[in-house]
């Protein structure tokens, strides 16, 4: 004990260490030990359980990702501005759960259905054109890629929003 404290304050330690502190300890310890495992038990009383499912507007977004979107027709390009329209979408939809599939000749599932915007807004923010090697607009392999995600989930309310110029590789 010399190591670990002076001499006065081990007289100290040790004078206040009685065997009343010792019995409380041990009465202490059991109680302690009794609350947390009734509170980890959680108990209930007059509990009900009360089924309450959200109607969500599901919504998938196909955005077209080829070089053609990047034609500036539209200021300051069509990509940036499709991109600016998703975001005033996403705000202002009524309890949205969205997806964000990009597409070129193969469809790239950036985002599945999620209800948090502020995640699919900064994912959409990121997302240029020069990050697709592969090039064209493959409208009809994006939309088996928007109706499997459909079919993987049993779900109501399914909608497909396509945002494109319409120059397709595919009829």
């Amino acid at each position: 004990y010399k190591y670990l404290a002076s001499l006065d304050n081990l007289e100290f330690l040790l004078k206040n260490n009685k065997s009343s502190h010792k019995k409380s300890k041990n009465i202490l310890i059991p109680t302690m030990l009794c609350l947390i495992i009734l509170a980890l038990a959680q108990p209930r009383w007059k509990f009900q359980e009360i089924a309450a499912e959200k109607n969500y507007n599901n919504l998938i977004i196909l955005l077209d990702s080829s070089n053609s979107m990047s034609a500036k027709d539209i200021v300051p390009s069509r990509f940036i501005n499709a991109k600016d329209n998703i975001k005033n979408l996403i705000n202002n939809l009524v309890n949205p759960r969205i997806s964000l599939i990009t597409f070129t000749e193969i469809p790239y599932l950036i985002a599945p259905l999620t209800d948090d915007r502020e995640s699919l807004i900064k994912i959409l923010e990121n997302i240029e054109l020069n990050n697709f090697n592969i090039q064209g607009s493959n409208i009809n392999v994006a939309l088996e890629a928007a109706l499997r995600q459909y079919r993987k989930l049993n779900l109501t309310n399914k909608n497909i929003l396509i945002i494109s110029d319409g120059d397709f590789t595919s009829n």
